[in-house]
């Protein structure tokens, strides 16, 4: 997840954000020039925002737009290290949304769960659909939902089932079981966490000799459980998130 620095209130009243500067693209510059990405190389490049998404899960966030354009793939000194951006309509899954919200639709259209096209309550299950819709576009080169304009998009997400990866000439039926259950219309019916989705994903590419991301971290000591039913969390940011802020250091 893109780094938040610093953050407080101007002169005139404005919030601000102070944010770690990228450098680099968003995934959807690179879908414009590669147009699709090797199964194998989009799954690498996808699980650290799986990652992300599981830990501000956990701490009570739903991001509600995840989208090619609000990932970011940022090049350091260690390669590529692709970050999530763009909280602007987030919203705590323990927070009651206000009456002025209920029934508006929020977010990207060609990336939105059946839930947010019917303006329905959200939960974190509508975050693990457009993961699924992104990895199904970086993967088949189109998003699995078409139309002729917004409200025509919207049935079809929400009556109409997406082709099979096959359809799009991907000879990856594991993977396609795996995105098939990620967009299914009720959210019940879904993976029950992005946790449950990235382990799936981990064992999927780690069965076909993958053994590390993008960001080249381990996805057996990320993803795989512990003997005693624990997942893992080697970067420690769960406990950050859930961790009260510091007080300020005395001058």
């Amino acid at each position: 997840i893109v780094r938040t620095l610093d953050f407080g209130v101007t002169r005139l009243g404005d919030p601000y954000l102070v944010m770690e500067l990228l450098h680099g693209e968003d995934l959807a510059d690179l879908l414009a020039r590669e147009r699709r990405l090797p199964a194998l190389a989009a799954v690498s490049t996808l699980l650290p925002i799986a990652h992300g998404l599981a830990t501000a899960h956990e701490g009570g966030i739903i991001h509600r737009d995840v989208k090619p354009e609000n990932i970011f793939l940022a090049t350091t000194d260690l390669g590529t290290q692709p970050k999530l951006l763009d909280f602007g309509i987030a919203r705590f899954t323990d927070r009651m949304q206000r009456l002025t919200l209920e029934g508006v639709v929020l977010g990207t259209p060609d990336y939105l769960s059946p839930e947010q096209a019917r303006g329905e309550k959200v939960t974190p299950a509508a975050d693990l659909w457009s993961f699924c819709v992104v990895l199904y576009e970086l993967v088949s080169g189109e998003c699995p939902f078409q139309g002729q304009g917004y409200y025509e998009l919207l049935r079809t997400i929400v009556e109409e089932e997406p082709a099979p990866l096959s359809a799009h000439g991907v000879n990856e039926p594991e993977l396609w079981r795996i995105l098939a259950r990620g967009l299914a219309k009720r959210p019940s019916d879904r993976q029950s966490s992005l946790r449950e989705l990235g382990q799936a994903l981990a064992e999927w590419a780690l069965a076909r000799g993958l053994q590390e991301d993008l960001t080249g971290t381990s996805l057996r000591r990320t993803w795989l459980r512990d003997a005693d039913g624990s997942v893992p969390d080697p970067a420690g940011f769960s406990a950050d998130l859930a961790a009260p802020p510091r007080p300020a250091a005395a001058p």
